[in-house]
């Protein structure tokens, strides 16, 4: 964020804005992958399984994902919902998977929680790619509330060591 003569300071981190950001960004995140699971072909399907493939085997510690894992993480998403037919909504869903980034940084630093990432993903790109709208509706609703969740820990445990 810019201030006039004071340059750039980066935005305060709050639990209403990850809880607002989570449910916005559920909402297009489910209106992205519902569009491409109807209208994803033999390309999209392989485009994810590939995504998949790469970000199962890059290396990552769950306290410290690293850029080569956070690229791969990227492009996995992205692969999930490619097949979307909407620009604006592809545009909207990656600002705020990029806000979400910015939180993910912070609950994988603090975290006390050991979380099976390798699984999760896993298990959505089966169900997206099975075109099993439930489950892919279930599966990335829970990824991303766990995330908030992880995340809403991980604020209160900064709150108390700063305190």
């Amino acid at each position: 964020m810019a201030e006039p003569q004071r340059g750039f300071r980066v935005a305060p981190i709050n639990a209403a804005d990850v809880s607002d950001l989570t449910a916005v960004r559920i909402d297009i995140e489910l209106k992205c992958m519902h569009r491409a699971m109807k209208l994803g072909g033999l390309k999209w399907e392989a485009a994810i399984v590939a995504a998949d493939h790469e970000l199962s085997h890059t290396p990552h510690d769950i306290h410290d994902l690293g850029d080569d894992w956070m690229i791969a993480h990227a492009k996995f998403h992205a692969a999930l919902v490619a097949a979307c037919d909407s620009p604006w909504l592809l545009r909207i869903r990656e600002q705020l998977f990029v806000q979400g980034e910015r939180y993910r940084r912070i609950n994988a630093r603090m975290s006390r929680a050991d979380r099976d990432l390798r699984a999760e993903h896993s298990a959505l790109a089966q169900a997206i790619l099975g075109r099993n709208v439930k489950l892919a509706t279930d599966l990335m609703t829970e990824h991303l509330r766990l995330t908030e969740v992880l995340t809403l820990q991980s604020l209160k445990l900064q709150d108390a060591a700063v305190a």
